[in-house]
């Protein structure tokens, strides 16, 4: 469903989406790979912060809307400001076996 809205919408000028940097050197490789991933020419880009979050920090982070997104394990605690949660596999964005 991403990527068709990412198709449908090629003809605008791109948005910019805040990913948190997480700590976690696999989970940073992941968000490399993301913003990678949407970096030519998609309607919507990502930028990651500059500086790392462990999870709960970054949780933080998109609930005072510093960040849009982040990635974080699914054994946190839940929160109402958090509206959607997304399963990854690590296969589904890196090209690494």
């Amino acid at each position: 469903m991403l990527i068709a809205s990412l198709a449908a919408a090629c003809d605008k000028a791109p948005h910019e989406l805040v990913l948190v940097l997480p700590t976690e050197p696999v989970d940073a490789s992941i968000a490399e790979d993301i913003s990678i991933l949407l970096d030519g020419g998609a309607s919507v880009r990502i930028r990651l912060t500059a500086s790392p979050l462990a999870e709960e920090a970054a949780l933080d982070a998109v609930e005072s809307g510093e960040a849009d997104l982040a990635l974080v394990s699914n054994n946190l605690p839940f929160r109402s400001e958090i509206a959607t949660v997304m399963p990854l596999a690590l296969a589904a964005f890196s090209s690494r076996p």
